[in-house]
């Protein structure tokens, strides 16, 4: 992933980052996804993908993991970086994302949701001149916010 632009956007009173980068994120079958207890995971090209076994949803999902077999998972649960963070896998940021310039200037509203690594946000974050600043929640998630640099 080659990140073309990058700029801060506000949701719900949170910094949060949008990228125009040069492709999308890898398809969930091309990545390979490693795990500590309930909580799956895997990073391709500085891109995340993850999941949560055990979910109360009925939505299942097949992945390859890293011993390269193929397991499907019946009750996937939808998560959070933060979350993944607070178990101390990651870093991972989630961020805004597009290819279209275009969606780009109108803002996040017409963007994708994708997950990148830490190094990835630091990237561009440095682009356009702010920091990454981690926060803790009072249920133990991290996250990382962009802030400007004399904040």
């Amino acid at each position: 992933m080659n990140i073309r632009d990058a700029k801060i956007y506000t949701f719900v009173g949170n910094p949060k980052l949008a990228l125009l980068v040069d492709s999308e994120p890898p398809a969930i079958s091309e990545m390979r996804f490693n795990n500590e207890g309930k909580y799956w995971y895997a990073e391709q090209d500085g891109w995340v993908g993850y999941f949560s076994d055990g979910g109360k949803g009925g939505v299942s999902r097949t992945v390859t993991i890293i011993a390269g077999e193929e397991r499907t998972f019946s009750k996937v649960g939808a998560s959070r970086a933060s979350v993944f963070n607070r178990e101390n896998l990651g870093p991972f940021v989630d961020v805004k994302y597009t290819t279209d310039e275009e969606e780009f200037e109108e803002g996040p509203t017409q963007m994708n949701k994708a997950t990148v690594t830490l190094e990835v946000s630091k990237e561009a974050a440095d682009q356009i001149g702010v920091k990454l600043t981690r926060e803790t929640n009072f249920d133990g998630e991290v996250r990382w916010v962009p802030s400007s640099l004399g904040e």
